[in-house]
């Protein structure tokens, strides 16, 4: 069986699933073997791998005010770190709540 066709403009991006069931696109197209899940909530054509990718994918699925932080905002803008910060595999936030710890999964 064929999948569904997905709207052009989500193969570009990372989309959240509500948008996409929103625009018609079905929950077990959601759950297809070619769409990857780079955190909850949040759909793929290409699995994430550089940090931009990553970055944005994690942009997707918030649902408030935030900016990148610490490592992630100076790898993201390109400013030399030390080797130890090059590598780190989080991405690191912060918002304006006291709130502010956003956990999420991958």
């Amino acid at each position: 069986m064929q999948s569904q066709v997905l709207p052009p403009d989500l193969l570009l991006r990372p989309f959240r699933t509500t948008e996409a069931l929103a625009r018609g696109v079905t929950p077990s197209r959601l759950r297809a073997g070619d769409l990857w899940t780079p955190t909850p909530g949040v759909r793929t054509k290409d699995v994430p791998t550089t940090l931009l990718e990553r970055a944005t994918a994690f942009a997707a699925a918030s649902s408030g005010d935030f900016a990148f932080a610490h490592a992630t905002a100076a790898r993201l803008l390109g400013i030399p770190l030390p080797f130890a910060l090059e590598e780190d595999p989080h991405i690191h936030i912060v918002t304006r709540t006291e709130a502010n710890r956003i956990r999420r999964w991958g």
